[in-house]
């Protein structure tokens, strides 16, 4: 299972989102980042894709992990986030 955790914050809260980030507890060990994407997004500011692969039957362990991290973003002016569950195009197309 892949999530695609999509992150906006004004560039004058970076200082303060590295700061969080750096003070986030560990990843679980079934989580795994498997990337990062980092652009400026216009009136938004910068935007972050974060790519995570999660064993299958850690899905709902997985969603709630990321839930619980982004969460403690949550008092920041201007921070928003949506987490995006993705499937591959071959295993869409074996659902039609």
């Amino acid at each position: 299972m892949l999530y695609m955790v999509t992150v906006w914050f004004p560039p004058d809260k970076a200082a303060e989102v590295k700061q969080r980030i750096e003070d986030l507890p560990a990843r679980p060990s079934y989580l795994k980042l498997i990337n990062q994407y980092l652009l400026a997004d216009g009136e938004r500011g910068i935007k972050i894709y974060h790519l995570y692969q999660v064993e299958q039957e850690k899905a709902d362990a997985g969603l709630q992990a990321l839930f619980g991290r982004l969460a403690l973003f949550g008092t920041m002016p201007g921070y928003t986030w949506c987490i995006e569950p993705l499937i591959s195009a071959d295993d869409a197309m074996q659902l039609m």
